[in-house]
């Protein structure tokens, strides 16, 4: 005798084709019968639903399906007894033909399920397209004081590298709005990487760097002699580059 599982047209809307994901409707959670289940048993049936969507809901024998399932034939006998409420025994042909025959009449109800179904899921990728375009248009052009080049500093400890962003820069731009804090920014990398013990933590990163800008500030006492700090950092990397 094979089984079948009840109202398979419920859980499968397409004929002639072997899907590769079954519905699973909230209303389950009103079904009583489904939190009798214990645990196990409740992970067979999801399991059965799965198989059964290769073969129109129609399962397997019992050994097929103990295999599928990868677990004993006495277990799943056992918990097929225990789903009786969800299955539906099929002994002959006769018994298929009475099964379409009565499926017949919720066709029309499960196509417009399913139409409904189509619609909400694509009303669903539309919103999701719109939401990526969105996301992909700058809300304003960028200038070129906002453009942030990828710059990593080598640090010491972990984590090893210290990437500059957005949110720092515009932190430190509207705390310095008159210095070129990119130009300043790659002069201090060159300096960190000098020496070793010039190397900073990536977490006092954003420390260091502000409080170099600070002495880069024309206010500071020490202006001429950042300025020529500047112009020594320069050269440096001049060099490198060269």
């Amino acid at each position: 005798m094979k089984n079948r599982i009840k109202n398979w047209n419920k859980f499968q809307h397409f004929s002639n084709r072997k899907p590769i994901w079954i519905k699973l409707y909230r209303d389950l959670l009103e079904n009583p019968e489904w939190f009798d289940l214990d645990g196990d048993t409740a992970k067979i049936l999801i399991g059965l639903w799965l198989i059964a969507s290769e073969n129109e809901g129609f399962l397997p024998d019992l050994k097929t399906l103990s295999f599928r399932l990868r677990t004993t034939q006495a277990k799943t006998e056992q918990a097929l007894t225990k789903l009786e409420n969800f299955l539906q025994p099929v002994e002959n042909s006769e018994d298929i033909n009475t099964i379409s025959s009565n499926e017949e009449s919720d066709i029309n109800t499960t196509s417009t399920r399913h139409q409904l179904d189509s619609a909400e899921k694509r009303r669903e990728e539309k919103e999701e397209r719109r939401e990526r375009e969105e996301a992909g248009k700058p809300s304003v052009m960028p200038s070129h004081d906002s453009f942030q080049p990828e710059i990593i500093f080598i640090t010491r400890g972990r984590p090893k590298t210290w990437t500059l962003t957005n949110a720092f820069l515009a932190k430190a731009k509207g705390i310095y709005p008159n210095i070129d804090l990119i130009t300043q920014i790659r002069i201090a990398k060159v300096w960190t990487e000098e020496k070793d013990h010039h190397k900073k933590t990536a977490v006092g990163m954003e420390t260091f760097l502000l409080n170099w800008f600070g002495r880069c500030t024309p206010s500071k006492p020490q202006a001429r002699k950042s300025v020529d700090v500047e112009d020594f950092l320069r050269n440096k990397l001049a060099e490198i580059q060269s």
